[in-house]
């Protein structure tokens, strides 16, 4: 007798099937076909072997349609059929591991970054970054707003120690197009276009009552990328300086704007002196 896990496993590999348990002859499936009979029992009304399809048409169905309402941008560049294709090898080296369904796609970046054929577009690897984070910073955790007195508490030899806390719900996504116009489009019925490749540096965060994003200029989002990695603020400036060749006082000119900014756009959360 297989022991619980045994069956487990081979129930969720019969779920995970891309064909369907009741097409005649399917090799692919005589494994699955072989597990129903002799751990499932038939039926009044279906067989063991069917009963076991309702369970995997069910999977895919479930899944499938929240991954289209996740990536409805990538569905329509893709279209119906190619974005099945891609769904389904997700799925396969993804399966679900989370109880919520808003965390189905956390890995798509990652896996169309690195997955032949996808891999090779540029313009999708973007378009399903966009759309991901905007998954994510919807169900993203809260922040206690910024209070101005804790500026009061740090001393001014303190601040190129301290650190700076950004919200949660923030992320930089630095592209090779401006996707989020694409998004926008598809997502609105307007006239998506795939649009010239374009350095693009995007923040996405949760505003006070939608998601927001801001084109950023590639000081500014440099100098965030490295805050937000824990880096003391003066170190942060010195490094975002030097790799990008910029003169102190035009960088520090600019600082003060951008604090102000990430203030009053709920981004900058906390500051921690040494």
């Amino acid at each position: 007798m297989s022991s619980l896990f045994e069956i487990q496993r081979r129930f969720g590999d019969a779920i995970r099937s891309g064909t369907a348990l009741t097409t005649p002859g399917a090799e692919e499936t005589q494994e699955h076909l072989a597990f129903a009979a002799t751990s499932v029992t038939d039926g009044a009304r279906l067989s063991a072997v069917e009963q076991l399809d309702v369970y995997r048409e069910q999977f895919w169905f479930r899944h499938l349609a929240s991954l289209q309402e996740d990536f409805v941008a990538v569905e329509h560049l893709l279209g119906k059929e190619r974005f099945q294709v891609l769904v389904r090898a997700y799925l396969d080296e993804h399966p679900p591991r989370h109880f919520s369904l808003q965390r189905l796609g956390d890995a798509m970046p990652e896996f169309v970054r690195s997955a032949a054929p996808w891999s090779s577009d540029p313009f999708l690897v973007d378009l399903v970054a966009v759309e991901q984070a905007f998954v994510f910073l919807f169900d993203a955790p809260d922040a206690r707003p910024f209070d101005p007195a804790m500026l009061a508490n740090v001393p001014e030899a303190a601040w190129p120690l301290s650190t700076i806390r950004l919200s949660p719900a923030f992320r930089i996504l630095h592209l090779g197009s401006e996707a989020h116009l694409y998004r926008a489009a598809a997502r609105t019925g307007g006239n998506a276009e795939v649009p010239e490749r374009k350095p693009t540096h995007l923040a996405v965060a949760r505003g006070k009552t939608a998601l927001e994003y801001m084109v950023l200029g590639e000081p500014q989002s440099v100098i965030l990328e490295k805050l937000r990695a824990g880096m003391p603020l003066g170190e942060a400036c010195e490094h975002t300086q030097r790799e990008l060749s910029m003169d102190a006082a035009d960088f520090e000119a600019q600082l003060g704007g951008w604090f102000q900014g990430w203030t009053a756009w709920g981004w900058l959360v906390g500051i921690d002196p040494p």
